[in-house]
């Protein structure tokens, strides 16, 4: 299972900067077509490093707008240049290096710290060449106030807030509990805090120190976002 696992990861990568095979590819499935691929329909785009705060704001988003359609969680520069290309806005949520990848790592065990350094780098290499073009907002703040998601959204898109939603609310963690279920009893993907991920976290932060290699990825990758935070 995990080798085509990180053959789908690698394959992933490859059409990250081909954006019409990347297309092809994945329109092949109905529900990357219909749910999550940028199109001429596409209101906007919501992207983001994987465990970014991504699914958090595209529920706030769309439980706050009526009838607003969001391309999201593709994870990848090709969602976002197509999006340049059908000319919809971008939102991308940045989160700092070192939690992004060790969750990542924590939740795809198929994946090693320095695929996920890696891709970390390029992905934010490629938002700072093109950071005039998206509008930013940062993990932090996105998951301490939803109300800066759908302010955003509405600046953006020139909306008014149609309904009153709250991340709080019982509604929000009925949506999250349901796209929860294929990871239940799974204590290592599951998005709430649990104390088998802090004990992973800090296994996996050990192994990063002691490699020289997996540090000066690190440092790159803190570099291009304090980048695109100034």
């Amino acid at each position: 299972m995990s080798f085509f696992r990180i053959c789908g990861f690698r394959v992933r990568r490859f059409l990250a900067l081909k954006p019409f095979l990347f297309n092809i590819f994945y329109s092949l499935s109905k529900h990357y077509r219909n749910e999550l691929l940028v199109n001429a329909k596409t209101d906007i785009v919501i992207e983001g490093y994987p465990r970014s705060a991504n699914t958090h704001a595209v529920v706030v988003t769309e439980n706050t707008f009526d009838n607003i359609n969001i391309a999201h969680h593709m994870h990848s520069e090709a969602q976002v240049l197509n999006a340049f290309k059908l000319n919809v806005p971008i939102l991308v949520i940045i989160r700092e290096p070192l939690d992004s990848v060790l969750s990542l790592a924590i939740r795809e065990r198929f994946l090693s710290l320095s695929d996920c350094l890696n891709y970390y780098v390029d992905f934010y290499g490629f938002l700072n060449r093109n950071s005039k073009k998206i509008h930013i907002l940062e993990f932090k703040d996105v998951i301490s106030n939803s109300d800066l998601v759908t302010d955003k959204v509405a600046n953006i898109l020139n909306l008014d807030k149609e309904n009153s939603f709250c991340s709080e609310s019982s509604e929000y963690r009925d949506i999250i509990n349901d796209l929860n279920v294929k990871d239940k009893g799974d204590d290592l993907k599951v998005s709430l805090p649990t104390q088998e991920k802090e004990d992973k976290k800090r296994e996996l932060l050990k192994r990063l120190e002691l490699e020289p290699t997996l540090m000066q990825l690190l440092e790159k990758a803190n570099g291009l976002y304090n980048a695109l935070r100034v």
